[in-house]
């Protein structure tokens, strides 16, 4: 059974790098690169192996995996490449890993299922303002038939909705953040806050939709939002221009 490490921090894995032979060990491939393994610690067994370079590359490519025992063979099981795997998540897979080799169930056969719940896991960890940016936001601007309206979402997005939940995982924002980000507009700004709360809405229930978010969308206005805002008609009054033509007109 692998030796169980001290746990290295981010900073110190982000450092391992791939091996160099030496000409004590191997005088004919001394001064050449090879794989090398290092353990991370914090589970039994967890290493991240760095290759060399590749063509142009200037660090090799890193690979998370955990080496264990089972039936006296052992069996090294990749959990992802590095950083595209958190280090903490590979920590917990490789947990899960180990009770499930302890439990005399076959680490290869139970790797797709660790697999797929790390990758469930690591699709939540992206903030509202990431898929906004990656998924929203250029979906809208081929729909709109204006810069216009592509400089105004934009705009609202920057100015009154990342500011409150813009670092928030798509799985934490609740219902409270959404009420605090529309409260200091509601009033002043309507039709604006009308419009950034649409927008919330819909970028939400996009991330529910792809699977990044498992909780209801707490941007719903009907019976739910419109609860905690007086109406707009209280708060924001239409005015009335006349025109040239003396035909009254709405402005909001």
């Amino acid at each position: 059974m692998p030796k169980r490490v001290k746990e290295l921090s981010d900073i110190s894995i982000k450092r391992l790098r791939h091996t160099v032979a030496t000409s004590e060990k191997n005088p004919k491939l001394a001064g050449k690169p090879y794989k090398a393994m290092h353990a991370v610690g914090g589970v039994s067994g967890l290493y991240l192996q760095c290759f060399p370079p590749q063509g142009s590359e200037k660090i090799g490519a890193k690979k998370l995996v955990i080496s264990s025992d089972y039936r006296k063979k052992v069996r090294s099981i990749g959990l992802g490449r590095d950083p595209d795997v958190p280090t903490k998540n590979a920590r917990e897979a490789a947990r899960q890993l180990q009770v499930s080799i302890r439990s005399g169930i076959d680490p290869l056969s139970e790797k797709k299922a660790v697999i797929a719940q790390l990758k469930a896991k690591q699709a939540q960890e992206i903030t509202f303002e990431e898929f906004a940016r990656s998924s929203y936001i250029p979906k809208e601007a081929k729909e709109y038939k204006s810069t216009t309206q592509d400089r105004r979402l934009n705009q609202h997005l920057r100015d009154y909705v990342f500011p409150h939940i813009g670092n928030m995982f798509l799985e934490d924002i609740e219902r409270i953040n959404i009420v605090n980000l529309i409260k200091p507009i509601w009033e002043t700004k309507n039709p604006t806050a009308k419009r950034v709360r649409n927008h919330v809405h819909w970028i939400v229930q996009r991330a529910i939709a792809e699977g990044l978010r498992t909780k209801a969308n707490p941007a719903v206005w009907k019976d739910d939002l419109e609860l905690s805002f007086p109406k707009a008609s209280k708060v924001h009054k239409i005015k009335h221009h006349r025109s040239l033509n003396g035909v009254n007109c709405q402005s909001s």
